[in-house]
């Protein structure tokens, strides 16, 4: 299993996350804009247009573009992400247990490329990565076989500012399964 700069179970309870999440902005944010959704409102403010792009961006990703935007126009993507961010009582994840020895890769974006600045004051800032650092450390407690790896220079989008980083933590996943490679735990954080 690859967790791709996954949240952590506890978010909704660790500050400076727990006072974003239980905000009136947040709150309202999160249960009215899906309703706005049928209206077209997203579409209206533009969300749902063609122009995503980032730096180093293959090729390739130039097919999915007009599908990552709109996820915005879908009001499954918005109820899918209103039950993430407002889960308080973390009922998302309540089938979530010990994984035992299923090789678990924790992949997370680099600590310098901070992503929580339209979160966050400058003080929270801080707080919010290192916070989210943590918790990052502490998903590898779901298996006794892990690794965590660190991808420079890429924000929370690892998977679009280092897809190649994602390709071959998820091929490390594959070839143990097949038998072809061992997966290799490794108690240190490696920074890639």
């Amino acid at each position: 299993m690859v967790f791709v700069d996954s949240v952590h179970p506890d978010i909704h309870h660790r500050p400076p996350f727990n006072v974003a999440a239980q905000s009136a902005i947040a709150n309202f944010y999160y249960r009215v804009i899906p309703w706005t959704v049928p209206l077209g409102l997203p579409r209206i403010l533009g969300w749902c247009r063609n122009n995503f792009t980032f730096p180093n961006q293959p090729k390739q990703w130039d097919r999915f573009v007009p599908e990552a935007a709109a996820q915005y126009c879908r009001l499954q993507s918005w109820r899918a992400e209103e039950a993430q961010v407002t889960d308080e009582n973390g009922s998302f994840y309540a089938n979530t247990g010990p994984l035992g020895d299923m090789p678990l890769i924790v992949l997370s974006h680099d600590p310098h490329v901070n992503d929580f600045r339209s979160f966050f004051s400058p003080a929270d800032l801080i707080k919010a990565e290192h916070a989210w650092m943590e918790m990052q450390d502490e998903l590898r407690g779901l298996s006794s076989r892990t690794q965590r790896i660190v991808a420079k220079g890429s924000n929370h989008w690892v998977q679009i500012y280092r897809p190649d980083l994602v390709a071959a933590t998820v091929r490390e996943i594959v070839n143990d399964a097949r038998g072809t490679t061992p997966f290799q735990a490794d108690p240190e954080t490696e920074y890639k």
